[in-house]
């Protein structure tokens, strides 16, 4: 399944309205840590997600550590995009500059990147915009 269905509706009763944030915070801290973990053991990549949280500007980072941020407003977008932006994050342990040696290893390991990239041109910033202040993730 390309999504990730919680009912948050006003009828689901069995989620006070006041939790429902932090346990969609959590459900995606979650999700994010055990994608990037599945990805990785194909290529046999080494790396920490130390933090998950909603960025308003970025959609993931990777340090000089190989420590992957990676912005909670994924959970809203289909897997083809998580994956996207897990795997560019993942050609940064190769290559921290936007060179050849980057986007060789991005496309290794993520051959449609072009079409996840133009979903993000498109949907990108209006998600953001949406639910950037109402999705945010704090001490979970």
């Amino acid at each position: 399944d390309s999504h990730h269905y919680i009912d948050f509706s006003e009828k689901n009763t069995s989620l006070p309205q006041k939790n429902r944030a932090k346990f969609l915070c959590s459900q995606a801290t979650a999700f994010l840590h055990t994608r990037a973990k599945e990805l990785a053991v194909p290529y046999d990549i080494s790396f920490d997600v130390s933090v998950v949280r909603p960025y308003r500007s970025k959609w993931g980072s990777c340090s000089r550590t190989n420590t992957l941020k990676l912005n909670t407003l994924l959970f809203h977008t289909p897997i083809h995009i998580v994956d996207s932006v897990i795997f560019h994050e993942f050609a940064h342990i190769t290559s921290m500059k936007h060179d050849k040696k980057f986007y060789d290893a991005l496309f290794r390991y993520y051959p449609d990147y072009n079409a996840a990239d133009q979903w993000f041109k498109q949907y990108g910033s209006a998600l953001i915009e949406i639910l950037g202040d109402r999705f945010y993730c704090r001490d979970i």
